[in-house]
């Protein structure tokens, strides 16, 4: 008896959005990882060396004074990019709504 191929000659990975991205966040399903969504994949996220620590701390407090009441800045947080994306940049700029 000849067994039949179920599989597809190609298969399309199932990206997350973010509300699912969310939802398994609160239900515990990455704790103790470092991740970030982007573009509807998960990546791991690298540990944050002390001079690279360090660079980013500089950048803040230069871009914090030059920015004064025009734009925020974000450090190493996640932020709300797109649909399929909630990234955790080093640094963000973040225009202020008037």
């Amino acid at each position: 008896m000849e067994m039949q191929s179920t599989s597809t000659p190609f298969m399309t990975p199932r990206r997350l959005r973010r509300q699912e991205y969310d939802q398994l966040v609160a239900l515990g399903a990455f704790d103790g990882e470092k991740i970030e969504l982007i573009r509807g994949a998960l990546f791991r996220m690298s540990p944050i060396p002390p001079r690279h620590s360090c660079v980013v701390q500089r950048l803040q407090s230069r871009f914090h004074t030059g920015l004064m009441e025009r734009a925020i800045m974000i450090g190493q947080s996640p932020f709300i990019a797109a649909d399929d994306s909630q990234p955790e940049p080093d640094v963000a700029i973040v225009p202020t709504r008037d």
